[in-house]
């Protein structure tokens, strides 16, 4: 994949039909994805080798290992890849717990858009070049 310009997305998330439109959304915004259905899988993808993701879409509630102690795991790995938490959880307390982690947004699925969380990471990707 190196030397085409495609961004990496590894997309963590458990429910399958969000997973699959949100795969099948970056995919078709011209993305290379990657997707983990747990945190532990997620994880793993991340400590493996020179992964070269651009960005990670994170649900906080996950099976085996949530969203948090994933956040918690990259902190402590210096794994610094930008994180998009995108979550059923819309409490105050949560979103702050998850921006204490240094993530570049905190979407609540119910009230965003996939078409949002695409176009925030275009926008993100592209500060970054």
């Amino acid at each position: 994949m190196e030397g085409t310009g495609m961004k990496r997305v590894l997309v963590v998330e458990d429910e399958v039909l969000q997973r699959e439109a949100l795969m099948d959304k970056f995919q078709r915004s011209g993305f290379v994805v990657s997707a983990a259905n747990d945190g532990e899988e997620a994880i793993q993808l991340l400590h493996e080798g020179d992964n070269g993701y651009d960005v990670v879409i994170l649900d906080l509630i996950l099976p085996k290992m949530d969203g948090y102690t994933v956040l918690e795991n990259m902190q402590q790995n210096h794994i610094e890849v930008p994180v998009v938490v995108l979550s059923a959880l819309g409490q105050q307390e949560e979103k702050a717990r998850a921006e204490a982690f240094g993530i570049k947004a905190y979407f609540v699925k119910t009230d965003t858009t996939l078409e949002e969380v695409i176009g925030f990471v275009k926008g993100l990707l592209a500060e970054g070049n």
